[in-house]
């Protein structure tokens, strides 16, 4: 399920080619099956989840990261907090992953610390193998600090199976320099038919999809799932949304509220109930 998308306009500046200049990272392997959690009911599910989530084998190329969560050191006005793509980064060595996505339209989070006062804009992009810009638009920074989702548009061709797309967000500080721009930026990779048929019969078969992703390693649809959960049963779900934010939030570089205000211990998020 895929939440609305933020309110965006086309803009016509280009993207700096130094965000662009890292290579493509390697393909995804699908060919083994989900490690599905064999004992839902331990207490420590979901700490377990995060650690798998961190723990996969370190990418191999970069994202064009300079610092952790995807972020770039930039020269927008000074804050506690920075810049946050809401996507698991390596334990090791702070890099995004390739993250694979089941729908052809993926929404993205971003926690934006900056005030937007009418005056700030940001940009997404998303960009093919070949570096070829393929998406592009400027959304105009709220006037309070938060999170900014972005929804693929269904006015644009479904992402292409198997492709791997490199997406980068940018808060455009100074639009006349775009080197000082706050940016994060990553990868994801559509599943093959193949694939999305297997997960998808996993999903028909359950009354909890949002386990079947969580233990598939699907952060995007999960992410997704729940925070259309939260908004039916907020009681239930919302702990869990924020339990899992907080915890990319935990991976940025600087120490800021956003890990200590409204963040659950993990161990004590409800376990997915037997399906």
């Amino acid at each position: 399920m895929i939440g609305g998308t933020q309110q965006i306009f086309p803009i016509l500046a280009l993207l700096g080619l130094a965000l662009m200049a890292s290579p493509t990272p390697a393909s995804l392997d699908f060919s083994a099956a989900p490690l599905y959690a064999q004992t839902n009911r331990q207490e420590g599910y979901w700490n377990n989840l995060w650690r798998r989530f961190t723990g996969r084998p370190s990418p191999t190329a970069t994202s064009g990261s300079t610092s952790k969560g995807g972020a770039n050191h930039d020269r927008c006005v000074y804050t506690t907090e920075e810049l946050v793509a809401l996507v698991p980064a390596s334990a090791e060595t702070g890099i995004p992953y390739l993250e694979p996505v089941l729908t052809g339209y993926p929404t993205w989070w971003f926690y934006v610390p900056y005030e937007g006062n009418g005056r700030l804009e940001a940009e997404f992009v998303l960009i093919d193998s070949a570096e070829t810009i393929l998406y592009e638009k400027s959304i105009e920074v709220p006037p309070e600090p938060g999170l900014i989702e972005i929804s693929w548009p269904e006015t644009e061709a479904p992402l292409a199976p198997g492709e791997i797309y490199r997406w980068v967000f940018s808060i455009r500080c100074n639009p006349s320099n775009r080197s000082g721009d706050a940016t994060v930026n990553g990868w994801v990779q559509r599943a093959t038919p193949d694939e999305a048929a297997a997960l998808m019969a996993d999903l028909s078969a359950t009354q909890n999809p949002y386990q079947v992703l969580a233990d598939s390693l699907y952060w995007f649809d999960l992410l997704a799932e729940l925070n259309t959960l939260k908004s039916t049963d907020p009681q239930r779900f919302s702990p869990l949304w924020n339990g899992l934010l907080c915890q990319v939030y935990a991976q940025s570089d600087r120490l800021t509220p956003l890990t200590t205000n409204n963040c659950p211990d993990l161990s004590t998020l409800p376990i997915p109930a037997p399906n």
